[in-house]
């Protein structure tokens, strides 16, 4: 099971990798508390997040991805971490 810590790392990092540099710290704080207040799978609502943090639209996120090695990896990364994340207690 992934932790909420593994969580925030692969957000943070496909979300970096998204847009081409790394997330300042208010930045990953409005990244995880938009995935907190999104609703759906866990998936659904990461996608929500990286939406909203990166202003890209969905298919824009996955055109991305699919453009980069890097980035793709990253959004299979964070899929993986989110199927199996189970919240901190």
């Amino acid at each position: 099971m992934a932790t909420n810590s593994e969580l925030r790392t692969a957000l943070k990092k496909a979300a970096g990798s998204l847009i081409n540099r790394d997330l300042n710290e208010v930045e990953t704080e409005r990244l995880i508390s938009t995935f907190d207040k999104a609703t759906g799978t866990n998936y659904e609502r990461a996608l929500e997040a990286l939406t909203e943090s990166t202003k890209l639209t969905r298919p824009e996120l996955m055109q991305k991805a699919a453009a980069s090695d890097n980035t793709d990896r990253a959004m299979k990364d964070l899929k993986d971490t989110v199927v199996n994340w189970k919240p901190d207690s």
